[in-house]
């Protein structure tokens, strides 16, 4: 099995998302086509490549070469910060909002809902501040 098969079944199971999922993502009609991919029997296209991609909030660089399911591979300063794409967009939001930087490192690993939460009491605050 290729590093690449490997990587979208691990990617696609941590981000919680079936076969069926996935196919229906990319504008597939049935699983089978996911399942072929996972099982090394085909590959996808680069378009598609690059959907898969941005499903799991990875590069496509990563996606074909990087072990994400060996841990040894995802290192805590490795690039990968976010699999999941939720997470990974709150804490976008929160590394470009320069008064929410801060919450960026200390953001890793925690769930989208406990982000938007620390991200929405910061905003707050500072705007309570901004009217005194």
């Amino acid at each position: 099995m290729s590093t690449l098969s490997k990587n979208i079944r691990f990617l696609r199971r941590e981000c919680g998302l079936s076969q069926d999922d996935i196919a229906d993502m990319l504008g597939y009609r049935s699983f089978t086509t996911v399942q072929k991919w996972e099982s090394g029997d085909s590959e996808p296209n680069v378009r598609t490549l690059e959907g898969l991609a941005d499903i799991f909030g990875v590069t496509l660089n990563d996606l074909i070469s990087h072990d994400f399911a060996d841990p040894e591979n995802n290192a805590p300063d490795d690039d990968v910060y976010y699999i999941d794409p939720g997470t990974r967009k709150i804490a976008q939001q929160v590394y470009e909002d320069d008064n929410l930087r801060m919450l960026f490192d200390a953001s890793r690993g925690a769930a989208p809902e406990d982000i938007q939460m620390a991200a929405e009491m910061i905003r707050r605050l500072t705007e309570r501040n901004k009217k005194k």
